[in-house]
């Protein structure tokens, strides 16, 4: 699928308001673009395998994690963990570029 957009300056801001753009499938982060930066497209999907959800580093955090695991963060099968907060997880929980190195989500500069 081909997107063409015309998005208006203010939605980009500039200086300090400068803000990244994020294109959302539901709860599914599909691309971004980050300032001064070019398109990130998604090119492989999230395994679901939990590890980024697994080692929270902030105990206060909305998440109240358990043993360094999110709360919200439920097995489903032998292999899959899923948010238990579906479409009304965090924010931030969409967006977030996983460190996790054997991640299987891949991002690749749009051409």
């Amino acid at each position: 699928m081909r997107i063409e957009l015309e998005i208006p300056d203010w939605l980009i801001g500039e200086g300090r308001e400068t803000r990244g753009i994020f294109l959302m499938a539901g709860i599914e982060l599909a691309a971004y673009k980050l300032p001064n930066e070019p398109w990130m497209i998604k090119t492989a999907r999230c395994s679901s395998c939990g590890k980024c959800c697994e080692k929270l580093r902030r105990p206060d955090s909305f998440f109240r994690p358990v043993d360094g695991r999110c709360m919200y963060l439920k097995d489903e099968g032998k292999l899959k963990k899923v948010c238990d907060l579906g479409m009304g997880r965090p924010w931030g929980c969409c967006v977030n570029m996983c460190s996790v190195p054997e991640c299987a989500e891949r991002y690749e500069a749009a051409t």
